[in-house]
C-alpha cells in the first residue's frame, strides 16, 4: 500500500505538512510535567513521576490511540533530516533533564515542600523552553537546507520511493513531492537554481 503525504492528508491527521511531525508526541512530556508541578502539594503522586520513562517518537505512536498513528509513523520516517536532527537533539535534552529530576527527587524528603518546590521550579524552567523549541520545530513553516543540502534531500526522496511506494505509483507520488519542493522553496525564498537542482534530481528518480 502507498501512503499519501499530501498536505491535505497530513493536515487532516494533525501532522505538519512541512516538518512531517505531530504535536501529539509532546504529550508524553507534558503529562509528566503536569504531575511534577503538583508534587509539592501532592507528594503522594511521586510514583507517577518516577515511573515515567523516555519514549521515542515511533514508540509513542505505536502505543497511542492517535487516530492517524500509522501515517504519523510513516511521515516521521520520511521527514527531512534537517528537521529530524534538531528535533531529536532537543528531545534528548528534555529526556536528560526529566531523568535528572527523577534522580534528585529520590534524594529529597518529600515532606520538605520548599526543597521539592525548588526542584520542580528549576526543572520546569529548564524543560518548558525546550518543549517550546520542539513545538517550534514541529510547526515549521519552512525548511532550511544547510551543509550537504542536496544529499539530505536526496535521502529523503529515496526513502519515500524505496520504502513507501510501489512501482506504478511512483510517478504520482513524485508529483506530490515536486509540489512539496515548490512549496518549501517558495516559503524559503531560495534561489531558482537550487530549486531546479532538486527538481532535476527528483525527475531522475521518477518512473513514468
Amino acid at each position: 500500500l502507498s501512503i499519501s503525504f499530501s498536505s491535505e492528508t497530513l493536515r487532516a491527521a494533525n501532522i505538519n505538512p512541512i516538518s512531517y511531525l505531530a504535536t501529539d508526541y509532546l504529550n508524553h512530556f507534558n503529562e509528566v510535567l503536569m504531575i511534577l508541578e503538583l508534587l509539592p502539594q501532592m507528594p503522594d503522586m511521586v510514583g507517577d513521576v518516577l515511573i515515567w520513562k523516555p519514549k521515542d517518537y515511533i514508540s509513542h505512536f505505536k502505543d497511542s490511540a492517535f487516530a492517524g498513528k500509522e501515517l504519523a509513523i510513516a511521515a516521521y520516517e520520511a521527514a527531512p533530516l534537517s528537521v529530524k536532527k534538531p528535533f531529536e537533539q532537543t528531545i534528548g535534552e528534555i529526556n536528560t533533564f526529566i531523568l535528572e529530576a527523577q534522580r534528585k527527587i529520590l534524594d529529597i524528603p518529600l515532606e520538605d515542600e520548599l526543597r521539592v518546590s525548588l526542584l520542580v521550579e528549576d526543572t520546569l524552567e529548564t524543560v518548558r523552553p525546550l518543549l517550546g523549541e520542539a513545538d517550534r520545530i514541529i510547526h515549521s513553516k519552512s525548511i532550511e537546507f544547510e551543509g550537504d543540502e542536496v544529499t539530505d534531500t536526496q535521502e529523503d526522496i529515496d526513502n519515500l520511493f524505496n520504502e513507501k511506494i510501489a512501482g506504478p505509483l511512483k510517478n504520482a507520488v513524485a508529483k506530490e513531492i515536486d509540489e512539496k519542493l515548490l512549496e518549501m522553496f517558495a516559503q524559503n525564498r531560495r534561489t531558482h537554481s537550487k530549486l531546479k537542482r532538486h527538481r532535476r534530481f527528483l525527475r531522475s528518480r521518477t518512473i513514468v
